[in-house]
């Protein structure tokens, strides 16, 4: 089904386009994303599994043989759907790899390394809808009781938690909190705490503000800081709490 030579051309297509994702400056996790819908891809056009069921085994005789990247079908992917399926992949991470070659095949296009998409006419598996496990009241309460020892990174993991449970931000937004970002070259806080707002970079690279509530986790910890310290120790802890979230590798690694 698959000629050495095409092998050959898939993987420099592959390698041209994680560099042109490089420079379109999408994110490590995308790219490492992409990278493995077409490494998976190309091992299963070059040689299938074996002890697959009846139905996809005769499936992956009956392709049409492949002797350049302009040689994939439709075909060709939908049996590589089918085998994440068959091999007991989550759905979700079919989809992935389906949206992952979606977009290097449209590349491939844009490129004209080929006509057309093979997969221009094909819809991408259905990921149903999995009930998320809710933390209990309870076990927050445990978890902030862990922090009760004051010291300064107890006092971030607090701040952490609390924000987490106030606004619901993404795991890579909290990860990715420093003392000021960047804006036309003016520094801003990502803690704003006089207007109660949390600068994150979400999805798409793009910047946008949430707003704390009134149990701003941040601010909480800082005002349980200055309570700790005194009158003059919560002045000091309003400035000192904006870098929380960002300063505790430094202090760890020091």
């Amino acid at each position: 089904m698959f000629a050495a030579n095409a092998r050959a051309e898939l993987e420099q297509l592959r390698a041209s386009w994680l560099l042109h994702l490089r420079a379109e400056h999408e994110s490590e996790k995308t790219r490492l994303t992409y990278r493995d819908a077409a490494d998976q891809f190309i091992a299963f056009l070059a040689d299938p599994p074996e002890g697959l069921d009846e139905e996809l085994t005769a499936g992956i005789e009956d392709a049409p043989p492949i002797t350049r990247a302009r040689d994939v079908r439709a075909a060709h992917v939908r049996l590589f759907i089918t085998y994440l399926h068959a091999s007991g992949r989550k759905p979700s991470t079919v989809n992935n790899r389906y949206r992952g070659l979606q977009q290097w095949f449209r590349w491939m296009t844009l490129e004209e390394e080929i006509e057309y998409s093979p997969m221009s006419k094909l819809s991408p598996p259905q990921v149903p809808d999995a009930p998320v496990p809710l933390v209990s009241r309870e076990e927050i309460k445990a978890v902030l009781r862990t922090c009760k020892e004051r010291s300064f990174i107890n006092l971030r993991d607090e701040a952490i938690i609390r924000i987490f449970c106030d606004t619901g931000i993404r795991l890579s937004e909290m990860a990715g909190q420093k003392a000021v970002r960047a804006i036309d070259g003016e520094q801003v806080p990502h803690v704003d705490l006089d207007q109660q707002i949390i600068w994150v970079l979400g999805k798409g690279r793009r910047w946008r503000g949430i707003s704390g509530g009134g149990h701003h986790g941040a601010a909480c910890a800082g005002r349980r800081h200055g309570r700790d310290r005194g009158r003059t120790g919560a002045v000091r802890a309003d400035a000192r709490v904006r870098r929380l979230l960002g300063g505790a590798r430094r202090r760890e690694g020091a």
